[in-house]
């Protein structure tokens, strides 16, 4: 029987509470046609979020009153501190101190046997592990915030199926994908909302024949940025 695990600790929630907030501000910024969003909130997801407006067309506290609920988010009106852009950053930061020491110990095994293993962090706060087969794992289909997968060769560079993943990733309001190895590691994620742009370049990444040449063109030409661990 093949390795799974379900968890929940300080990080995953820590990660599904940033992912559900992200969400609801890109959907205050396309729904209030807003120039920027500025937040305000503590990481205790139990805490009121203040949201603010900057330069927008339409009322942000009624698409507030529209899209709080749908992500479980208490949030008021107020002053802001952060801008929106400063948020995507911080899913490498919970990853790394969260979970990247575990996944490199995965690696070792994936570098031995050749079975991958994969890491998804849900809206909800929850996480799961999963031992796939070699040099292959299955993705489950739900909706994830963060997902990593270690490599069985040195490289970190992602398949054509890697990217198709993280399109689909991305396209349903996710935030980051990893991909680890014993030698190095990669991280491919949001730094703004998805647009029309970005998800053509996504899809010319899957059909590209150098993976190199299309993280190069996503890095330059799009929201969707990409760092070595």
């Amino acid at each position: 029987m093949k390795y799974h695990e379900v968890f929940e600790n300080n990080y995953t929630r820590k990660i599904g509470f940033l992912c559900r907030l992200i969400n609801l501000l890109e959907d205050l910024l396309e729904e209030s046609n807003c120039r920027d969003i500025l937040v305000d909130y503590s990481e205790d997801s139990t805490s009121v979020v203040i949201v603010e407006g900057v330069d927008c067309t339409y009322s942000i506290l009624e698409s507030l009153e529209l899209y709080g609920g749908k992500y479980d988010i208490n949030a008021s009106i107020g002053l802001g501190r952060f801008k929106l852009s400063d948020l995507y950053g911080r899913i490498l930061e919970y990853y790394k101190r969260g979970f990247h020491s575990r996944l490199l110990s995965y690696a070792v095994l994936t570098d031995e046997t050749g079975i991958e293993y994969y890491l998804g962090v849900l809206f909800d706060g929850k996480g799961f592990l999963l031992e796939g087969g070699v040099n292959s794992v299955s993705i489950p289909r739900i909706s994830q915030c963060l997902t990593a997968h270690t490599h069985p060769s040195l490289s970190p560079l992602p398949s054509s199926r890697d990217f198709s993943a993280i399109r689909d990733l991305f396209t349903n309001g996710g935030l980051a994908h990893f991909i680890v190895t014993i030698n190095k590691s990669i991280a491919i994620y949001r730094a703004g909302p998805l647009t029309t742009s970005d998800y053509e370049l996504l899809i010319n990444a899957e059909r590209s024949s150098s993976p190199i040449k299309a993280l190069m063109n996503l890095a330059r030409g799009s929201r969707v940025k990409v760092c070595f661990i």
